[in-house]
């Protein structure tokens, strides 16, 4: 790891530029806008269709979330940050499940020069080993601190992983194995993503937003007119320059596997099947808390993002999505007096979308809580107090409908574009006017069932299993220390 190596990575990228209407699928360079005139700023992302974390195997978690860190480092270590701090531009990259991002904040009348600096920072991004192990260090800490502040997402993470096969989160050992190699492997796979758009917030109008960006087009133009060097195999394929202090020799084995390794990332809508019931699942998390309480999640999982989210956002909103409102907070809080807190939200992780109940009663309350929680999540299709709040959803739905819609910004609204077009979710005529009772029941059916539940549960072991064993002996109980979360 001591020797020194420097790597600039050249790509070509053809960019055809056309403004895409609302809810349209993604086509290859295209641009989404939306003007926001409320300041003089805009911001640009490029997007990498399918370079996310749902492209890595086991053996690469956290590959992309890496690469995005040091690309941002090399820019550091290249005095572009700088740069662009001087005009008032801010440069993020990051990466999610779907994509890796490569986002421009500025202000507009400069924004044509801070994307000059930031084609830069991609055509020519560079990097030592040493900086690759900077980055390892500081994202080893970074992890061990978004745990201590997001432990419930990593054991939701965690128990989604174990029952529905998801990959993990993060993990250190992947983490700690990364090479030069890899990241290699990945940006020549990132440079030739098969779907690169642009999402466009401006106040400048789209004329003007395709014209700042033309830039781009015209420099990989050049480029790709000026293709000489020894190791492009096709159009497709991106040349290198190396320094090194190797041979001539050990640069081209080096680089064999990278140039056969032709195609570039593609984004794909095919999921692991979710509609498989392991069977009840409790997972019990030591060492979190030393209060005498017990935190309790119950996840009901109800197929893939991009599904038709009407009917769990009903239920969920039925059961108590927004805080003193809905049959949980009736009944438990109200009525029993059982819990602090409690709620419902639709959630998802790894592209698995659930349904999360959650309270955190006494220690105390702790037994009587689980066992009415585990009997209404059974027998919710047949419960009236349910249907009382599914009519009372109802009647005043278009209210609550037009005060949300009113409150939409263009930057939400540039969201909803993209993530339709990403996952080109089913839309009902009418809205979610037209769900039934009928297919409310038959969600509930389908997936409230004790087959598909999983409960998290944080607080003394022994009080939690022995609750478990009397109440609901054929679950399967997991014992885990937090400490697993990450490994």
């Amino acid at each position: 790891m001591n020797r020194l190596l420097r790597v600039f990575l050249g790509f070509v990228l053809y960019f055809s530029y056309s403004i895409l209407p609302a809810y349209a699928e993604i086509s290859n360079h295209q641009i989404f806008y939306r003007q926001d005139k409320r300041a003089p700023l805009t911001r640009i992302d490029i997007i990498f269709l399918g370079a996310g974390s749902n492209q890595e195997s086991p053996a690469q978690i956290g590959l992309a979330r890496t690469v995005s860190k040091l690309i941002w480092e090399a820019a550091k270590k290249q005095g572009r940050i700088d740069q662009l701090a001087v005009l008032g531009t801010e440069l993020y990259v990051f990466a999610n499940t779907t994509s890796l991002t490569v986002s421009v904040s500025t202000l507009s009348e400069n924004c044509a020069e801070s994307i000059e600096i930031v084609r830069d920072v991609i055509y020519n991004f560079a990097f030592f080993e040493s900086d690759l192990e900077d980055v390892k260090k500081q994202e080893m800490t970074n992890y061990r601190n978004d745990m201590d502040r997001n432990t419930t997402d990593f054991m939701r993470n965690f128990a989604l992983a174990k029952t529905r096969d998801i990959k993990k989160l993060r993990s250190l050992k992947t983490l700690k194995k990364f090479s030069v190699k890899d990241i290699r492997r990945y940006y020549v796979r990132l440079l030739k993503t098969e779907v690169v758009f642009f999402k466009a917030l401006s106040d400048r109008d789209s004329t003007e937003i395709a014209k700042l960006l033309r830039p781009i087009t015209d420099e990989s133009k050049d480029r790709l007119r000026r293709q000489t060097d020894g190791f492009v195999d096709s159009l497709r394929s991106p040349p290198f320059k190396i320094l090194s202090d190797r041979d001539s020799t050990e640069i081209a084995k080096l680089f064999r596997p990278i140039r056969r390794q032709a195609d570039g990332f593609v984004h794909s809508l095919a999921q692991p099947i979710t509609d498989h019931y392991s069977g009840p699942s409790a997972f019990v998390f030591e060492n979190y808390s030393r209060l005498k309480s017990v935190f309790c999640r119950w996840l009901i999982p109800c197929g893939m993002i991009g599904e038709e989210d009407y009917l769990p956002s009903m239920i969920s909103r039925a059961l108590g999505r927004y805080g003193a409102r809905g049959l949980l907070y009736k009944y438990f809080r109200k009525e029993l007096g059982l819990v602090y807190s409690i709620g419902c939200s639709y959630e998802s992780s790894g592209d698995v979308r659930f349904l999360e109940i959650y309270a955190d009663p006494r220690l105390q309350n702790s037994e009587e809580l689980i066992a009415k929680m585990s009997d209404l999540i059974r027998g919710l299709s047949d419960d009236p107090r349910f249907w009382e709040e599914i009519k009372e959803l109802r009647e005043n739905r278009n209210v609550a409908y037009a005060h949300v819609h009113e409150r939409l910004t263009p930057q939400r609204r540039l969201y909803s574009d993209v993530y339709r077009a990403i996952y080109n979710p089913p839309i009902r005529k009418g809205g979610s006017k037209s769900v039934t009772d009928a297919e409310v029941r038959a969600f509930l059916e389908k997936f409230f069932v004790p087959e598909n539940m999983i409960m998290i549960f944080v607080g003394p072991k022994d009080h939690i299993i022995d609750i478990l064993n009397r109440h609901w002996p054929q679950v399967d109980i997991r014992v885990h220390n937090t400490k697993e979360l990450i490994e």
